[in-house]
């Protein structure tokens, strides 16, 4: 759509005000994610900082 309604904003909002159903959404959908690309190189390095 080229517009967003105020159905499509409350619609989002009880996404991310329901915890679980946001961790849940965030589980199923991860692979889409950019953090989730990272590299075996990178997540070690992340992991270092991390510590």
């Amino acid at each position: 759509a080229r517009e967003v309604t105020i159905d499509d904003v409350k619609r989002v909002y009880a996404v991310f005000l329901d915890e679980a159903r946001l961790s849940d959404n965030l589980r199923e959908y991860k692979q889409h994610f950019m953090f989730n690309d990272l590299s075996n190189d990178q997540q070690q390095t992340q992991s270092k900082m991390e510590t």
